[in-house]
Formats: structure tokens, sequence, C-alpha cells
């Protein structure tokens, strides 16, 4: 990529790993905040995975998707394992550093005044980098969960800062050994898009649903089985009164093609949708989210104040995001599909009960997070008061 700005121009590189797809979207969030922001600025958005190794592309790219999505009990057993376990985390730079040697020769030549990560792996390599190679360069290291993992604590460099979802998660880095004042209370990354306010009435309209009916969004995330979504909107048919079902599909062609087939059969499912950019959007019209709890999602879902029912989450980080939902009255939890269709029921009958949710997510959504977290960057290389 060919440079304009003087060389005295502020670089920041921001650094994901396309381990599931909230790591990328926080970073994208993040490039879109300081160019924003911060115009004169040399932003370069990298994934570590394309400047590593194929073991590595395959480790993390591809083996922790598999096991996350058709081995969930096992991977919630290494998740919560992986808490006590730090003999091996030596091992695990070991490979990490064997792997990225195209990542090194990176920071070599672009030089960025502060690394923003997404991921703890490239956290720990820029630490361990700046440490052993250059002590100016400043890392900050960005969560993207409801809960802090031990994998995201880095043992060798200096970290600048360190930025969390809430304050709980800041006391308990704190009780870890992290200063305070590098602890920062910003919220979790998400498109700035989300800040902006919009009628609920024109969406609906522009996406040609009713203004009048309850609109259900049923999103679909990479970790949702095809059929487990059938089943979903098979017993969403048994909810009594009426609503509008919006689906969101994703990368799931199957998906998308069977629940085009039900809407003949179905009244009720409005629209269905593939990948899409407009995800700010069909959460802005609708009343209710029923979704896996990923950190991106919940995020956003807060932003947009739409009260969430959490069904089937991954052991590990998705159950600890589902219970900051629960705990501040953000949402509710189906454990069952008989559940789900008695929690609709309950929601869509009592417009009080979702008014009351909205006003708790009004008190812990952090739309500003991506700028928030940028501010922070940028006052750490003193440009701004």
């Amino acid at each position: 990529m060919q440079i304009t700005q003087p060389r005295d121009a502020p670089r920041v590189l921001i650094v994901s790993t396309r381990a599931g797809t909230g790591h990328v979207k926080a970073a994208e969030a993040l490039e879109k905040a300081f160019r924003r922001r911060y115009p004169d600025f040399v932003v370069k958005r990298i994934d570590l995975l394309d400047y590593c190794a194929f073991a590595a592309r395959q480790l993390y790219g591809g083996t922790y998707g598999w096991v996350a999505k058709n081995c969930p009990t096992f991977y919630g057993y290494l998740y919560s394992g992986s808490k006590s376990v730090q003999s091996a985390h030596g091992l695990r730079m070991w490979f990490d550093r064997l792997n990225a040697a195209s990542f090194f020769r990176l920071l070599a030549a672009f030089r960025p005044d502060a690394v923003v990560s997404t991921h703890f792996i490239p956290a720990n390599l820029t630490a361990e980098y700046q440490e052993r190679r250059r002590h100016d360069l400043r890392v900050f290291i960005t969560l993207t969960d409801y809960e802090f993992h031990p994998f995201w604590l880095v043992t060798h460099g200096h970290v600048e800062g360190y930025t969390v979802a809430h304050q709980q998660m800041k006391h308990e880095l704190a009780r870890l050994g992290v200063t305070g004042d590098s602890i920062l209370d910003a919220g979790i990354p998400i498109d700035p898009v989300f800040m902006q306010g919009k009628d609920r009435r024109e969406l609906r309209r522009a996406y040609g649903l009713k203004e009048t009916s309850p609109v259900i969004l049923l999103m679909a995330g990479w970790n949702f089985r095809t059929s487990a979504v059938e089943r979903m909107i098979d017993h969403l048919g048994m909810v009594d009164g009426e609503f509008q079902l919006v689906v969101l599909a994703g990368r799931n062609r199957e998906l998308y093609e069977r629940v085009k087939a039900k809407q003949s059969r179905e009244r009720r499912i409005a629209s269905v949708f593939e990948f899409i950019d407009f995800v700010e959007n069909l959460m802005r019209l609708s009343d209710i989210l029923i979704s896996k709890p990923g950190g991106i999602t919940t995020a956003e879902s807060l932003a947009a104040g739409l009260p969430m029912i959490v069904v089937d989450p991954i052991p590990g980080q998705e159950e600890a995001n589902s219970d900051y939902i629960l705990e501040n009255g953000a949402g509710l939890k189906a454990r069952s599909l008989e559940g789900l269709v008695f929690k609709i029921n309950h929601l869509v009958a009592d417009p009080a009960r979702l008014a009351y949710i909205r006003e708790n997510i009004r008190k812990i959504a952090r739309p500003d997070a991506a700028f928030s977290i940028a501010d922070a960057v940028a006052r750490s290389l003193s440009l701004t008061p």
C-alpha cells in the first residue's frame, strides 16, 4: 500500500485474527473510527493469519471454527480448562512466534507508533516484539467479549492499554496486577453506523414491513446449524398473535434457500436475507432478536436498543455474554424451543415488558466504543487533550 502522508504522521496498525468473525468486525469498526476522527493518521488493518505460516492459519482459522460449531461441549471444556493452565503459555508463544515471521517483517517495515489488537495472539506477539526490538511502540488490546480470559493477559513487553466491555472486567484485570489507569472501560467496538438515530417506522416502510405488527429478527450466525434454525422457524409457527419474522441467513446459502421455500407456507416469514451490510437497519426496525450471543452481535443489539432472546450459547465466552445480558435485564434466554415460543408469546403480548427491557439496554449500551478507543490511542500519542 502506498502511503502518501508524511512520515511524522502517526501510524496505527490494527490487527485481528479470523478465529470467528467478531475479532475482524471489531477491527473494521476501529479502522472506520480512526479514519473518521483522525484522517491524518496512517492506518493499516490486517488479519494476522495472512502473515502466518500454513500451520497457524489452519489451526486458528479453520480448527477453531470447526470445533466451536461441531463440538461445543469440548470447546467449552478447552475454554474453561485453559483459564488455569499457565504452563501451556510458553509452548503456544513458541508456536505462534515460529509461524509469524512475516508479521514481524511487517512490523519492521510499517513501523507503527501504535498497534491495536482485537485478538490475544497478535497482542502477545506485538508486545514481545516491542520488548525485544522497539520500546516506543504502544500496544493496545481490545477485548471483544463480556468476559476476561487469561489468554488476553500479556506477560512479556509493556501494554499501554487494555480496553474492556464493562467494569467487572476492569476489576478482574486489576486483580491480576494490571494498573487501573491502563484499563479503559470503553465497550466493544462496533461499526459507527450504530451511533446514528433512525426512525423505526421509516425503516419498516423501506423494507416492506407493516408498521403496527411486531418484528422478530432471527440471526443465524456462522456457528448455527441449518437444521437447528429450521426447527426454530417451525416452532415459531406456534406463537400466538401477529408478528413478522425477518431471517438473516448470512453466508449459509442452503439455509437461505430452505427458508425461502418455507415462506410460501408460513405467511409470517416476511423477509429472508443472505449476507448483508445493513444489519444495523434490521436491528433498528425489530422488536425482538433471536440469536446466539456473540460479542459483536451482543454489542450491536445493545446499541440498537434491541431486546435479545439468547439461544444455545457456545460454552465459554458466549455463555459469559449471555450472563451479562441476563444480569442487566437486557434480554431473556430460551433453553428449549418450547421455552422460546413461551417467551416470545409473553413479550409480544406485553409491550410494557419490552419497554422495560429497552430501558435497561439504554443504561449499558456503548455505541461509541470504537471512537472511545481511537481517542485513547491518540491521547497516548499526545495528540489529543
